[in-house]
């Protein structure tokens, strides 16, 4: 992932959105169905930088235009934030709507990653409308232990599984 365990250069939500946007050209021009599942471990590992204006939409209105030949423009206009429109060869989208909503909808999902310990997703309301899976991360590199709260086991995935954002899966990550 793009943030693991690293922050951007700038907090600047207008930055944060164009770097998303770009990351999310690369892997469409790959594959023009893809969808961006992103390690959602930052919000947590990095929580001092990701505040709401670094994830979801702040007050700018700039768009911006990418062109398939790699070469970019800026354009200023008023329009709602957030809408995503597809134009010919090109795609326009609202600036300044940071990283998880940087994307078309639909096209990222993030893994929460912690929510057996720390769920993201209970105090990002639901990573702002980006669709996420529930997580349970029982053991950190080089840990052949596992680790877990079992009410949180218990309950966890439930209540994520009934919130408006939440997706049908339900993952045991294993690292080390």
């Amino acid at each position: 992932d793009t943030f693991n365990e690293n922050s951007p250069p700038t907090s600047d939500p207008d930055y944060i959105s164009t770097l998303g946007a770009a990351v999310y050209q690369g892997i469409s021009k790959g594959d023009k169905d893809a969808v961006w599942l992103m390690q959602g471990w930052l919000f947590y590992s990095d929580s001092s930088f990701w505040k709401p204006p670094q994830m979801k939409t702040p007050s700018s209105t700039s768009l911006v235009f990418i062109h398939q030949n790699r070469r970019a423009m800026n354009v200023l206009f008023l329009c709602d934030k957030g809408n995503m429109m597809q134009l010919g060869i090109g795609v326009w989208f609202v600036g300044g709507v940071a990283l998880l909503q940087s994307v078309p909808s639909g096209k990222m999902i993030v893994l929460d990653l912690f929510a057996d310990v720390k769920p993201i997703w209970k105090t990002s309301f639901q990573f702002y409308g980006t669709p996420y899976i529930w997580c349970m991360l029982h053991n950190f590199g080089g840990n052949i232990e596992m680790y877990g709260v079992l009410d949180s086991i218990a309950s966890g995935p439930v209540d994520a599984r009934v919130s408006a954002n939440s997706t049908m899966v339900l993952v045991c990550a294993w690292k080390g």
